[in-house]
Parts: C-alpha cells; sequence; structure tokens
C-alpha cells in the first residue's frame, strides 16, 4: 500500500511538472507574438520617458505612447486616429481629430472634439459634459466651475468636487477650504480631500503652518495628513522646525512619536534636520544607532562608488562625530567629508 501511495504521487508530481511545462510555454509564445505584432507596427518603438505623453504623426499614422515604465514608453498606432486633424489640447494629455477626443491612447466616450476646452484646474468640457482625466463628472453642467485653490477642487449649485469625484454629506454653502493644504470643512465636518474625519470637531479645527501644511488640531486631538495622533495634547499641540511637532510631552515626526527623545532637553542639530537630546538622535522619525550623540555635528560629504556613482549630501542631511559619518539618517563609509 505504502509503495502504490508513492507510485501514486510520482504520477501525480510527473503531471503537475507536464501541465506547469506547457503553461510556460503557452505563456512565452503568446509574449513572443505579443512582441512581434509591436514590431511590424509602423510606430512600434521604445523612447525615454518624458513629461505628458509622447506622440508623432509618422507617414499616414498617429504614433504615440501607450505604455509606460520608470524610464521608457512604448509606442503605437492610435487605431482609428486621424493623421491629418489629429491635435494636441492641453499640452500633456488630451487630444483630438475631427471624430474624437483622446486621453493619451484612449478614446473619451461621448466626448466632442469641436467644443472640447480646458475649463480651470484639471477639468475640461464639451457643449454636454464635464470631465476630469478622461472621466466624465456628474456635475450640473450649468453651474460647474473650479474652485481657486492649489488641489483640484470644483463646485456646482448642488455639491463640492474634488478630482473629479463629489465629496458627499458635505454642505456646499458652508464648505471652506484650509489654504494651501488637502484639509477643507463645511459647519459640520472636517475632510481631507473627500474622507471625513470623523473624530474632528468642525468649529476649532486648525491647519498649522508647518511646511506641507498636514498638521492640524482641533480642541479635542492632534492629526498629521488627516491620521489621527493619540499620544498629543491638544492645548500644547505645535510646530518645531517646519517639519516637526511638539507638545509638552512628546515630540512628533508625521504621525510618528519619537519616544526616546526628551521633550524638555532636545535640540535641533544646528540648520539640519537632525534632533537630538543627551542621549539620542533623530533623523525625521528614525532613531540613529552607533554615533556618539554629544558630538555629532553637521557637515557636508561627496561619495563617488567603485561604479562611478557619486553621491554628494550638504549639511542638513550629514554629519560626523569624528568617527562615523551619517546621511540620511544611515551610515555611510568610503567617502571625503568637504571642508
Amino acid at each position: 500500500m505504502h509503495k502504490l501511495d508513492k507510485k501514486n504521487q510520482f504520477k501525480i508530481r510527473k503531471k503537475f511538472a507536464i501541465i506547469t511545462l506547457v503553461i510556460v510555454a503557452i505563456v512565452t509564445i503568446l509574449l513572443f507574438l505579443y512582441e512581434l505584432t509591436g514590431e511590424v507596427d509602423d510606430c512600434y518603438k521604445r523612447v525615454s520617458a518624458g513629461k505628458g505623453i509622447y506622440y508623432e504623426i509618422k507617414d499616414n499614422h498617429v504614433c504615440i505612447e501607450h505604455e509606460r515604465g520608470v524610464r521608457m514608453v512604448t509606442i503605437r498606432t492610435l487605431a482609428g486616429a486621424d493623421p491629418k486633424t489629429f491635435k494636441e489640447i492641453d499640452g500633456l494629455y488630451y487630444f483630438s481629430d475631427k471624430n474624437h477626443v483622446y486621453y493619451g491612447s484612449e478614446v473619451i466616450e461621448g466626448a466632442h472634439p469641436a467644443s472640447f476646452q480646458f475649463v480651470g484646474k484639471s477639468y475640461f468640457k464639451d457643449d454636454a459634459s464635464i470631465f476630469y482625466h478622461g472621466k466624465k463628472v456628474a456635475g450640473d453642467y450649468g453651474t460647474f466651475e473650479p474652485i481657486e485653490n492649489l488641489y483640484d477642487y470644483a463646485k456646482d449649485k448642488n455639491a463640492v468636487f474634488y478630482g473629479g469625484e463629489k465629496i458627499d454629506e458635505l454642505d456646499s454653502k458652508t464648505f471652506k477650504i484650509f489654504p494651501e493644504s488637502y484639509y477643507n470643512k463645511d459647519k459640520y465636518h472636517v475632510y481631507l480631500n473627500r474622507e471625513m474625519l470623523v473624530e474632528a470637531d468642525a468649529k476649532t479645527f486648525q491647519v498649522l503652518n508647518d511646511r506641507g501644511r498636514s498638521y492640524a488640531k482641533d480642541m479635542n486631538h492632534a492629526y498629521y495628513y488627516g491620521k489621527l495622533i493619540p499620544e498629543a495634547d491638544t492645548e500644547t499641540f505645535k510646530i518645531f522646525k517646519n517639519i516637526y511637532a511638539m507638545d509638552k510631552n512628546y515630540v512628533y515626526h508625521n504621525e510618528t512619536l519619537l519616544k526616546n527623545l526628551d521633550v524638555n532637553a532636545f535640540e535641533q542639530v544646528g540648520q539640519s534636520d537632525y534632533l537630538r537630546d543627551n542621549n539620542s538622535l533623530y533623523y525625521f522619525g528614525e532613531e540613529v544607532v552607533g554615533v556618539n550623540v554629544g558630538s555629532f555635528h553637521p557637515i557636508s560629504y561627496n561619495k563617488q562608488t567603485a561604479e562611478k556613482i557619486s553621491y554628494f549630501g550638504d549639511e542638513t542631511s550629514c554629519g560626523t562625530d569624528g568617527v562615523v559619518v551619517i546621511c540620511n539618517g544611515e551610515l555611510i563609509t568610503g567617502g571625503e567629508i568637504v571642508e
């Protein structure tokens, strides 16, 4: 019986191996055919990725970016496009010809090329609809308008929108955007973009003046980019050096408590992004270990690897205790201190 089980197990493994090989072979053939199809496309090529969508008119084809990688994009023929009337609309993502409007290489269904135009922010319209990043916006056409501020807010007679989507439960008549931030509110609620901050008190909510306008507080809580900072003492919570926050008990980076940093004895190290007390050194939210805290001071630092890759850090990100060099909170070896 035991031998029979072993024999069956061997047969099962053999079948599994054969099935796996067949699947791999099929996938390989499909990938080969896909590439082969691309190579016979008159537009097919790979080019360096740049700002906006790459396109060109070649012979009787519209050639446009279809797939984008980190450094390279793949160019293919835009099927059905009319090369004689094809043109850019915004210089980045929108195009049109006599028949269609395109967002990159995708046709925007229902959009009318003759009337398609820029409205403001990232919003466009034709004679019937509003569009955001190639998608229709479910707003009131006659009263829809972008709101002048840094981000993609808009409103109509009924609602407020962010990124082309309606902000649910928001009272448009009392809507207010906190300048240069992602926070907004009405008389009832506070929002980060479209997300309601359930714990926030709309009457006492305020955005603090840090570098990214990401910290905020109300009478009950403190927040970093909408995330609750549970340990924070709201009454004494304030910004420290633009990128940190502190209260009477702790120092914070983002929503992270720097638990080993003494709030009564810490300091900024020179003009760098490092903080220290008598025992601990922090770079943003991470504690730096293996360094003499007391003698640590900022430096500029230059390093070139064996592969000739250059690395340079200035006095905000690099420092030394005279023995080791730390850049961006990490130990660096093999470079040269720049005096």
